[in-house]
């Protein structure tokens, strides 16, 4: 073991589970060498479970040794190019194609067997010399990992950290053009700019700020990379619009952080309901709103834009606020 991997601990787990993995095949495949056998270690849970079970389709073989589809057939290939798995249809199924040990095969089962015997005791050496029970915490490492994956569990870290870099600020002069190019951006690229859009975009602080709205903008390492906007419509709602993120930067929470701070300010001007009009062409976007509490109120009827539109709301009383 290199002294990187013991000091990098935690964050080489896979590195030094791959490399015990790697020195028990080697050590297992100069064990076949020694003895003459033409066999891979690798081929191992493919070939015993057609031992024990054969014959199986492919999907059945997979299921039973927990590997994919494919590397069964990529397997099962090399298997049958060396003589040691033939193939044949299913009676019942012309269309299933189903594995089997070949004669070949079950010839060097009878050579294979007591190796693994061996290997079995082997094992169980090796494991009482570290006088703990390894199986049983693997197991529980892999039943953790059935609940809740490793990358969701990245992925989610990774969500509040870049969640937690951006900061939100409101409306500067000197970012109006970034609230312009932001969201003629999205607009030019899936419709055409219309003369409510025009109105909003080149001049915010008449047609946003002073109605009593307000511009907000995501930075990150001091740079614009989002940007959205609220408007009161009645004294109970307020709308959310001209939500607009960066190409380099989406994917990275900006449009979630963006959006729970609409919602923040406008549960801290004591609006009842946030809404927001969006397209079902927009569906990144309309995943956001979904996944932040919105809820789907049907076609836009307002007639403010000639594109079709769809309404989002949000009763800001059943959102919880951010700690």
């Amino acid at each position: 073991m290199t002294e990187l991997i013991k000091a990098l601990g935690e964050m080489a787990l896979a590195s030094r589970l791959k490399r015990v993995s790697d020195r028990l095949m080697h050590d297992a495949s100069r064990v076949y060498h020694d003895q003459g056998v033409d066999f891979e270690p690798r081929w191992f849970l493919l070939f015993y479970e057609l031992s024990r079970s054969g014959p199986l389709a492919v999907t059945e073989l997979a299921g039973c040794i927990g590997v994919t589809h494919s590397a069964v057939n990529q397997t099962a290939a090399e298997l049958v190019k060396k003589g040691l798995l033939r193939t044949a249809a299913d009676r019942r199924d012309k269309r299933r194609r189903l594995l089997d040990l070949s004669p070949k095969g079950r010839e060097l089962l009878s050579k294979l067997q007591p190796i693994w015997e061996e290997t079995r005791e082997a094992a169980v050496e090796l494991l009482h010399e570290t006088e703990h029970d390894l199986l049983a915490h693997v197991e529980r490492i892999e039943l953790a990992l059935d609940r809740r994956p490793m990358y969701e569990r990245v992925r989610h870290r990774l969500k509040d950290r870049q969640l937690s870099q951006i900061e939100i600020v409101q409306y500067r002069p000197e970012f109006k053009h970034h609230f312009t190019a932001l969201n003629r951006e999205w607009i030019e690229r899936h419709f055409t700019m219309e003369p409510s859009d025009l109105l909003m975009l080149d001049d915010p602080e008449k047609e946003i700020i002073e109605k009593g709205g307000v511009v907000l903008f995501a930075l990150l390492d001091g740079e614009v990379v989002g940007t959205c906007a609220l408007v009161p419509r009645d004294h109970a709602r307020i709308e959310l619009l001209k939500m607009a993120v960066h190409t380099q930067y989406r994917g990275r929470q900006v449009g979630r952080r963006l959006t729970i701070a609409a919602i923040e300010e406008a549960r801290s001007r004591g609006a009842e309901e946030l809404i927001a009009r969006t397209s079902t062409l927009l569906e990144a976007a309309n995943r956001l709103y979904r996944s932040t509490g919105f809820e789907f109120r049907g076609p836009d009827t307002s007639g403010d834009y000639q594109r079709r539109t769809i309404v989002f709301a949000l009763r800001l009383k059943d959102v919880p606020k951010e700690e």
